[in-house]
């Protein structure tokens, strides 16, 4: 028998996050009765979760039936950050015939998501043939917490093509994509930013992409800025 929590290792206060609780039969004969439960500490709160738990005080618990020899089933738990700090999530499984696993996964909750983005044009409209730039500035906005490793990813429009770039890091070009290296530490209240600058090429409405990452987030955040081409009347 072996349960497996698995998950992100931080989640902002506010925000939820996704967490797997794995069970395997690994024994050599089935298993009854078959019964996890999750232990939360006060600073994560419990949202939601497939299948569907049962609430006890800061307990949440499933009874999955039998599980067969090799058989594995699967929780997906969702759980929220509520005040900043670091805790053990520990989740535990039991069947009918003794049999016993526990897993823990180390989690910490900081107190916002921090980084915030922005991405705006130099004209609009424009005309095909003309030059303009789009800004991507990126703010932490958190008081207290850092941000590591921050990357940006901009995608120029079909309807331009790339002229040049510059920003807070070095930078690579691959067609309408440029991709600059990770900003090392942002700290709270400080600004980065960063400039692609395209040609029109073609009328039309134009769509200029933003991703960005960074190490205490997971998730990709995206922004877009829409541009006006237009052609000019001869």
């Amino acid at each position: 028998m072996r349960i497996r929590k698995t998950g992100p290792s931080g989640v902002f206060t506010g925000f939820t996050r996704s967490y797997s609780l794995a069970v395997t039969n690994t024994g050599a004969v089935t298993l009854t009765d078959v019964t996890v439960t999750d232990y939360l500490p006060e600073l994560l709160s419990y949202k939601s979760a497939i299948p569907d738990g049962s609430v006890t005080g800061n307990q949440i618990s499933w009874n999955l039936g039998a599980l067969n020899i090799g058989e594995t089933k699967e929780i997906i738990v969702i759980l929220g950050g509520v005040k900043s700090g670091t805790v053990v999530n520990t989740a535990t499984v039991t069947t009918r015939e003794g049999a016993t696993s526990t897993d823990s996964l180390n989690i910490t909750i900081l107190g916002a998501p921090g980084a915030h983005m922005s991405l705006i044009d130099s004209s609009d409209p424009v005309a095909v043939g003309d030059q303009y730039t789009y800004t991507i500035r990126v703010l932490n906005q958190s008081t207290a917490n850092d941000i590591h490793n921050l990357t940006i990813v901009g995608l120029a429009p079909e309807e331009t093509v790339y002229v040049s770039a510059d920003g807070a890091t070095s930078f690579t070009v691959s067609g309408r994509e440029v991709r600059y290296g990770p900003v090392a530490t942002l700290r709270p209240g400080e600004t980065v930013e960063f400039h692609v600058t395209v040609k029109a090429t073609a009328g039309g409405p134009a769509v200029f992409n933003a991703t960005m990452r960074w190490d205490e987030f997971g998730e990709p955040i995206v922004d877009q800025e829409g541009t006006t081409i237009f052609r000019t009347q001869n």
